[in-house]
């Protein structure tokens, strides 16, 4: 979640060590897509989301896997007005208010990328894998509306 008293959380800790992870926009869209497969099992999500995270955390604990992706997802859903219950949580890939899906990350890569582009003149592009979820959040939920994706959930 933004804070103007905390950086974005780039690490984790774990047995009382200090992991580096990366919570890069582009991964977390990522990572959505992974936890909506229904062609994956539940072992493969959770590998495949580790991977996408950690940069320099190596174990084979499923379970040490599991419990990160975990952490880590319920960061990156935290909202500043309190989670959601869990009958009420939102898929991650469309997390608006209530459950009504109005914008989907992969079909409307292009109309959030323009948006990015003409409201902050911010190539996308260029900050993949530097862009924190935190920021991109940020400024995706306070794009004007007049942006293209913002037309697009106004329908």
């Amino acid at each position: 979640m933004f804070s103007f008293t905390k950086q974005p959380e780039q690490t984790i800790k774990l047995d009382g060590r200090v992991y580096h992870v990366n919570l890069a926009f582009n991964r977390v869209i990522t990572a959505f897509g992974v936890l909506n497969d229904e062609n994956l099992t539940n072992v493969e999500k959770i590998n495949q989301c580790f991977s996408l995270f950690s940069l320099d955390l190596h174990t084979d604990n499923l379970a040490t896997k599991g419990s990160i992706v975990s952490n880590l997802f319920d960061y990156i859903n935290a909202t500043p007005y309190g989670n959601f219950d869990d009958e009420d949580t939102p898929t991650p890939e469309n997390e608006p208010t209530g459950n009504i899906t109005d914008y989907d990350f992969e079909q409307d890569a292009a109309a959030i990328y323009a948006s990015f582009m003409t409201y902050y003149h911010i190539d996308l592009y260029a900050q993949l894998d530097k862009m924190h979820w935190d920021v991109f959040k940020a400024l995706f939920d306070n794009l004007g509306e007049k942006t293209p994706i913002s037309r697009i959930r106004q329908i």
